[in-house]
């Protein structure tokens, strides 16, 4: 949106946020829970990146754990936050309907509160995926030949 919000709009975008703070209230411990570990995956991602790029010996094995943790993580992030995720599509659905078709000025017959909450809650399985897809990468590249040769495991063919 390229303008200012209306008093209306502003006043749906107030209650999406307090849908937000009531659901985040409701499920303080799973984000808890998700905060925490997030921290050891990062070090861990942090640390492959390190290895790798200083060309440690165990730089390979580090961003193959690194690679597979991630794979967990995100599984476990998934089961862990959908079901705010779905809490917060089902409540907040309506308002961001409403504030869609205020915005596009016709009405978008297509922004329904079930079709937001279908988006809302297919947001984070997709941003999973993706991330699983970039680990996947990773482990086919240290665990294939180029990643042994990388490290000196195999001679390079050409």
């Amino acid at each position: 949106v390229t303008r200012a919000m209306t008093p209306a709009e502003d006043e749906v975008a107030r209650q999406i946020v307090d849908v937000g703070a009531r659901v985040a209230s409701a499920h303080a411990r799973s984000i808890r829970g998700n905060a925490a570990a997030s921290l050891p995956v990062a070090l861990l991602m942090l640390l492959a990146a390190a290895a790798t790029m200083s060309r440690d010996r165990r730089g390979r094995q580090i961003a193959l754990a690194a690679a597979w943790t991630g794979i967990a993580y995100q599984l476990g992030t998934l089961v862990l936050t959908y079901p705010i995720v779905r809490d917060y599509a089902w409540q907040a659905a309506p308002l961001l309907a409403r504030l869609v078709a205020m915005q596009a000025d016709a009405g978008d017959a297509a922004a329904t509160p079930d079709v937001v909450a279908k988006v809302v809650m297919a947001f984070p399985v997709f941003t999973s995926a993706v991330a699983i897809c970039g680990s996947l990468l990773l482990i086919a590249y240290f665990g294939g030949r180029r990643g042994r040769a990388l490290y000196g495991l195999e001679r390079r063919s050409r």
